[in-house]
């Protein structure tokens, strides 16, 4: 721990607050997948009193945590998402620079929150694709992609560092939000201040050096990069902006005009422009932000993945049985017997998942997926709407089936407004259609 004093201290005045915020808890806080058009806070505000946090999107911070938020049926249907505020403004920073319908690549995606947030914010328009090295962790992706209803996500698993390979050129953004050394939980967490080392530090900058000048190859001409990361050092932060901005003469800084912290590596022309979140100022993680554009030149080339895919008429059927409206976007596709949604923008690629599992098929019938549920629910048709009990969804979120309650109710489970998921009607029963998937959570494959 001296090591890490003695490395930060010189670049942050008021040490003493900052250290002692290192460790303290950051404030609970939240995020409504706001595309959906579902009345999620209604359950939350039953159980939680909460604010929303200050010039950042359908994100609020728990003032009186009465109730655990993971055992809600908002998040539990991919309502809402758990996090630290700061870690929404990378996705918020590069979305606003995006143009519509953008084609974006999430360079370091797993576990997801980043990629889910920045489907939602892009209202699922457009095409995002998430890269993860990791077989692992791209299983964790995966399940958060389904949860969160991440449609217009394809997934893709390759080493960052080798993507201009298959990608030089192509793509509106680039969110790379790095690996790094983790510092905004030095005292919080045991492995990360154990692992912790000047030599550390080091090698995580070489290594965001690497990724950062990957990722700026892979945008087009006058496309928009976002680099972030959850720690302090200057050589993980401004010192990688500035080793991109050495080595690419038409990478062009963004100012972010930031009511945040600024820059604190003491050159100022990149100091000034990027964002700095420091938890003795902020109730919120630390966290750095900066942004870059790819300047235009006279050889500027159309990107090659703007082609939309021609629609398949024969889901006809389905949509309007199920639902009073349907994103015009949206592409369905079969897949032996699974029907996923995805973008319909076309971009090549050696992907691992394409979409949304959208329904399944049973020989001459076919079944909604639970996520289509929650991500449509909004848009399901009134008759196959049956309104349920608190105690009733969360019995049926635990696998469980339920006694029938009445002649006459449709096939699809509402509380308070909030898609819970499908059953079949046997008899008096109401048989259970929650995918097994959700149930046994993320460390299976599909």
């Amino acid at each position: 721990m001296n090591a890490f004093t003695a490395r930060l201290k010189p670049y942050i005045s008021d040490w003493d607050a900052f250290y002692g915020a290192l460790g303290k808890r950051s404030a609970k806080a939240f995020r409504v997948t706001g595309s959906r058009g579902t009345p999620y806070l209604n359950e939350i505000g039953q159980l939680n009193d909460f604010t929303p946090c200050p010039n950042i999107n359908n994100t609020y911070i728990l003032k009186d945590c009465k109730s655990k938020m993971s055992d809600t049926v908002s998040f539990q249907t991919g309502g809402i998402y758990i996090l630290n505020p700061s870690s929404v403004l990378p996705a918020a920073i590069l979305n606003s620079l995006m143009p519509d319908n953008p084609v974006i690549l999430d360079m370091s995606a797993a576990p997801g929150g980043k990629t889910v947030i920045l489907s939602d914010l892009t209202e699922r328009n457009g095409l995002i694709a998430a890269n993860e090295p990791s077989a692992s962790r791209l299983k964790a992706l995966h399940f958060n992609l389904e949860k969160y209803g991440a449609w217009n996500v394809k997934t893709m698993q390759y080493d960052g560092r080798i993507l201009p390979k298959y990608y030089a050129d192509t793509f509106d953004g680039v969110l790379l939000d790095a690996p790094c050394s983790h510092e905004n939980q030095m005292l919080l967490n045991k492995k990360i201040n154990s692992r912790w080392s000047l030599k550390y530090v080091n090698e995580m900058s070489a290594l965001q050096k690497s990724l950062i000048l990957a990722a700026f190859d892979c945008l087009r001409q006058d496309g928009s990069l976002v680099y972030s990361t959850c720690t302090f050092s200057p050589e993980e932060n401004e010192g990688v902006i500035l080793h991109l901005l050495d080595n690419r003469d038409n990478a062009e800084l963004i100012n972010l005009n930031s009511s945040y912290s600024k820059g604190i590596s003491g050159i100022y022309t990149v100091d000034s422009a990027v964002m700095r979140i420091f938890p003795h100022i902020t109730p919120y993680d630390g966290f750095f932000v900066a942004a870059v554009r790819k300047a235009v030149s006279s050889s500027a080339e159309t990107r090659q993945c703007d082609k939309y895919t021609k629609k398949d008429s024969r889901y006809r059927k389905l949509i309007e049985e199920h639902f009073t409206a349907f994103p015009e976007n949206g592409l369905l596709t079969t897949k032996n017997t699974d029907i996923y949604l995805e973008s319909a923008i076309s971009l090549k690629g050696n992907f691992r998942r394409t979409g949304m599992k959208f329904a399944k098929t049973y020989g001459d019938k076919t079944e909604l997926t639970s996520q289509s549920v929650w991500e449509f629910g909004a848009l399901i048709r009134p008759e196959l709407k049956t309104d349920v009990s608190l105690k009733t969804a969360k019995e049926y979120l635990k696998g469980f089936d339920t006694q029938r309650t009445s002649e006459y109710d449709g096939r699809i489970f509402y509380y308070g407004g909030i898609p819970v998921g499908m059953v079949k009607i046997i008899g008096n029963t109401y048989k259970n259609k929650l995918n097994r998937y959700f149930l046994y959570g993320k460390n299976i494959e599909w």
